[in-house]
């Protein structure tokens, strides 16, 4: 029996009520299985550790169950060294250096539940906030189910992922409440970065900003191709560039959409509608470009030339996304 070495069974430690005790509980356990045998009896020896006999024989196994209350996620290699953590887009690092990198609160201890453990999966280049819109209608945004490893995909994933640590850390209160600031005033990350909570750095938060663009663009270039984001930029309101930035968070696809077609339009009729402003768009241009326009004074328009294409108006090169902002 020198694989119990460890276990002290001294008779002195045991009444007869214990032993009869102990003796009806292995009875129960053993019922209706083979006499003298202890198949598929596990032994949970420590958090790492599982051992099984079998025919007799004692096998021990070794995974690392991770953190967090529900044990993470098992792997085949050796746990964790000490002093170590895994953090999701970064790998395995010393808890000191994610602290130093904004990775991790200052407070977080060795043992204690990572903030990102847990965190629900992001849909391919679908809207950052993920699950959390089980309580927000539509606020996913529409997706390929397929895998995307675009970079446009990546990004949006590693905000959602920053998003949900966040939520698990802080409360979803503290993660709307940033968005929210951001999207009223201006959108840009800068906008945030003295209200960040503890662990959370201004990298996670420009990385945040750049998972909701990648979506914006993503939406554009499939239900909007005229469209871009400098475009919409030059020629919306901060009314409609404030509801632009709403949709895009809220996953909104239908709404964004809608603004974005707006923002073509505008730019479509902007010599009519708004000459002083396309006057500016023109010194603005480079001289190559400029030298594509012309007025036509016969039909009162302008008139564009591109390589390739027929000469056609203006408001005709606009929406076919040939001319961009």
């Amino acid at each position: 029996m020198s694989n119990f070495q460890s276990v002290d069974m001294s008779p002195t430690d045991f009444s007869a009520d214990d032993l009869a005790t102990l003796q009806q509980q292995l009875e129960d356990q053993q019922a209706g299985k083979k006499a003298g045998t202890f198949d598929n009896i596990k032994i949970t020896t420590a958090a790492v550790h599982t051992s099984t006999m079998k025919d007799g024989q004692l096998s021990t196994e070794t995974v690392n169950k991770g953190f967090g209350p529900n044990g993470g996620t098992a792997y085949a290699n050796a746990p964790l060294r000490p002093g170590h953590v895994v953090i999701p887009g970064v790998g395995e690092t010393t808890i000191d250096a994610a602290k130093a990198g904004g990775l991790l609160p200052q407070s977080y201890r060795e043992g204690d539940p990572l903030p990102f453990d847990n965190a629900p999966k992001a849909a391919s280049q679908g809207n950052p906030k993920g699950a959390q819109a089980d309580d927000k209608a539509n606020a996913a945004a529409d997706t390929d189910t397929d895998a995307d490893d675009s970079p446009a995909a990546h990004r949006a994933k590693v905000a959602s992922d920053i998003l949900q640590g966040v939520d698990q850390f802080h409360g979803a209160h503290v993660t709307d409440g940033l968005i929210s600031h951001a999207v009223e005033n201006g959108g840009e990350p800068e906008t945030v970065l003295d209200m960040l909570p503890e662990g959370v750095s201004e990298v996670q938060a420009k990385q945040v900003y750049a998972g909701y663009m990648a979506q914006a663009e993503n939406t554009l270039s499939e239900r909007a191709p005229s469209a871009s984001i400098a475009m919409m930029s030059e020629v919306l309101s901060e009314d409609q560039l404030r509801a632009a930035r709403t949709a895009v968070v809220n996953g909104d696809t239908d709404g964004f959409v809608s603004i974005a077609n707006a923002a073509v339009d505008h730019l479509a009729n902007m010599p009519k509608l708004d000459p002083e402003g396309f006057k500016e768009m023109l010194e603005d241009m480079p001289a190559e470009e400029r030298k594509a326009l012309r007025y036509d004074r016969l039909t009162n328009d302008w008139r564009v030339t591109i390589p390739g294409q027929p000469e056609m108006s203006f408001g005709a090169a606009v929406r076919m996304g040939l001319v961009r902002v």
